[in-house]
């Protein structure tokens, strides 16, 4: 997740795109990002980067989750979280 740039996240055609594509093909993946989104170790970036493919990959189902990042530490976590009880779900790519 290191290589998901701030600027384009993950979008179509960026390298977040192809990061994106090879963390859900690992066995397991939804379970390995949540314990990265919940590890306070982990730099937030890494965390949010870590969520938007959980929320797109999960949906509403993520809410829980990502709540697990404090709002002082994420001005996007809580707009994620916003937009995923609107819509139901998250999609980088549309």
């Amino acid at each position: 997740m290191h290589f998901i740039d701030e600027e384009n996240m993950i979008s179509r055609g960026s390298l977040g795109q192809s990061v994106e594509v090879i963390i859900y093909s690992i066995p397991n993946s939804l379970m390995h990002l949540e314990s990265i989104i919940k590890d306070k170790n982990n730099d937030i970036k890494i965390r949010e980067f870590a969520s938007l493919i959980c929320a797109y990959h999960k949906g509403k189902d993520s809410i829980p989750v990502l709540s697990t990042i404090d709002n002082a530490e994420s001005w996007y976590i809580p707009e994620l979280i916003n937009h995923l009880n609107e819509f139901e779900y998250f999609d980088p790519y549309g």
